[in-house]
């Protein structure tokens, strides 16, 4: 593996570039290498065959050979042989990562898992959006206490405290975060499952900010990831390579979460499923991590259409034939349809591709815990579920989701928990609950193998 000093000399001494130089070259090498490799999207097929992941590959390899990082903090590409990649590939490949977070009842154990496999995902879920101080520790207890959520994924992004906004490098980052951290481990005890998982950092930023956490006992190595992102597309600055190196000196793990955006530099489907692989193994180059995650969306933000679900496939197959680190990702939606038939429909389906192309982990499965019960129910009976059954499943869903969507009301904002659920009783609201067993309904009628214990209250 490639030391995280020696990315620091390659920041260093690697060739000067403008940053728009660098993303000119990210736009035309992706077009070649697409060409060449003959990758192309096929709607029908959204979870794709062995033959196009092993081109999804190679593709990746020769991208991240001729293209690879740039580091906005020197103005320097930072160069890969192909050698390089393909030895992070095979280091991984025949040394599998597991990891383990939470503790006591609520430790889970996440490993490599396989398209075959009839295990499913391990389920967690967390914020997908700001979250507001008097609704905070309601809002983290509703997700704990939902028994199919095995942790969260994403915990955070509070708006202000007191009135007093998070700006990361300045002391009211620090008050902020520690009044969010001490907000969720209340929302646990509360719940009765304080030893769980808490998931990335969110609101925290900085060092600084990072060792109040720490430093107050409030956060630790079983219940904290710190991110390591690449901005898209294959951009770093030194604070990455700081928190990665903070991660390997105290044995924590990092949040290895790799994204690449459809219409974005990378263009097409099948550019964006190639950069989306090249961008993790990036990420895993510098950051060692034991995990890895994906997230695509079109330039709009929608993440639950077809081409994202064919992204999420293309680039997890090719992590399972020739990376087998642990992969997690969300089943997300278009949030403009939060609360609708439509957003249920696309979590249904961001899901059903996921499980179907050998993630090991959800770290967003539904924005509240009816959602993440309705989804890890059909989880587990789409695990294992054949190749082409899957297909025939995601484009019926896909399909009805074309029909209902101009019926269905599209907001210009994002709508907040309060409007679904009740923050005394914790339970959904009479109008959501009945969207969510309508929308399971459907689904059902659809193929969705939804067991008999689905109980949705």
């Amino acid at each position: 593996m490639i030391s995280i000093l020696e990315f620091q000399r390659r920041s260093e001494t690697g060739p000067v570039m403008e940053v728009n130089d660098f993303d000119m070259l990210v736009g035309k090498r992706m077009r070649e290498i697409v060409k060449k490799y003959g990758i192309t999207y096929n709607p029908e097929e959204l979870v794709v065959d062995d033959e196009t992941a092993d081109k999804v590959f190679q593709a990746a390899v020769e991208y991240m050979s001729t293209v690879g990082l740039y580091n906005v903090s020197t103005f320097r590409q930072i160069q890969f042989t192909k050698e390089e990649i393909e030895e992070i590939a095979r280091d991984y490949r025949e040394n599998h990562r597991t990891q383990v977070f939470g503790t006591g009842k609520e430790e889970i154990l996440i490993k490599p898992r396989t398209s075959q496999d009839t295990w499913a995902p391990i389920a967690m879920v967390g914020s997908t959006g700001p979250i507001q101080q008097d609704w905070h520790i309601p809002f983290t207890q509703l997700l704990a206490q939902e028994p199919t959520n095995h942790g969260l994924g994403c915990s955070g992004c509070g708006v202000s405290v007191d009135g007093i906004e998070p700006k990361a490098g300045t002391v009211t980052e620090l008050h902020c975060a520690l009044w969010e951290q001490e907000a969720l481990l209340e929302g646990l005890r509360r719940a009765g499952r304080e030893g769980m998982h808490l998931g990335v950092l969110a609101t925290v930023f900085t060092f600084g900010g990072v060792a109040a956490v720490m430093q107050n006992g409030l956060r630790n190595k079983y219940n904290t990831q710190l991110g390591i992102h690449l901005m898209a597309e294959q951009k770093l600055d030194y604070s990455r390579l700081l928190t990665a190196y903070f991660c390997e000196q105290n044995g924590m793990q990092p949040w290895t979460s790799a994204t690449a955006i459809i219409g974005g530099l990378t263009g097409s489907p099948a550019g964006t499923a190639v950069g989306l692989l090249g961008n993790l193994i990036g990420q895993l180059a510098f950051g060692h991590g034991n995990l890895g995650s994906l997230f695509t969306s079109h330039l709009g933000g929608n993440s639950g259409t077809r081409e994202a679900c064919w992204v999420y496939s293309a680039a997890g197959r090719a992590v399972e034939r020739h990376i087998q680190v642990p992969l997690g990702g969300t089943a997300s939606a278009n949030h403009y349809y939060r609360g609708t038939r439509v957003c249920f429909y696309q979590q249904l389906a961001s899901m059903t591709a996921l499980t179907a192309s050998g993630l090991a982990y959800l770290w967003s499965v539904g924005a509240t815990g009816l959602e993440t019960r309705v989804c890890v129910n059909a989880m587990q009976g789409i695990s294992g579920m054949p190749r082409d059954k899957v297909n025939t499943l995601l484009n019926t869903i896909l399909a009805k989701v074309d029909e209902v969507m101009p019926e269905e009301t599209r907001t210009e904002r994002y709508r907040e928990l309060p409007e679904f659920y009740d923050l005394k009783t914790l339970k959904p609201k009479p109008e959501f609950l009945a969207t969510v067993k309508q929308a399971t309904e459907d689904l059902a009628d659809m193929g969705v193998p939804y067991s008999s214990e689905l109980v949705i209250d």
